[in-house]
């Protein structure tokens, strides 16, 4: 579990509480990832923070890609 609060020029943007759960599935792992955000700016923070957690997701599933390959 991780919370982060995002803020700029002394303003707070938003504040989240992360959560990630691991489950063996036979050869795999399920990952679970619970993303809880209070946005104090709109939208926009919204699916900015969705983008930026589905780029580090997607670059953590090509890492093990990689790995899995070697």
């Amino acid at each position: 579990m991780s919370s982060e609060t995002i803020a700029m020029d002394g303003h707070r943007l938003c504040a989240s509480l992360s959560t990630f759960e691991l489950h063996s599935a036979g050869d795999a792992t399920i990952l679970k990832n619970t993303i809880q955000l209070a946005s104090f700016v709109g939208e926009d923070m919204v699916r900015g923070y969705q983008n930026g957690t589905d780029a580090s997701l997607d670059n953590l599933v090509k890492h093990f890609q990689r790995w899995n390959a070697g």
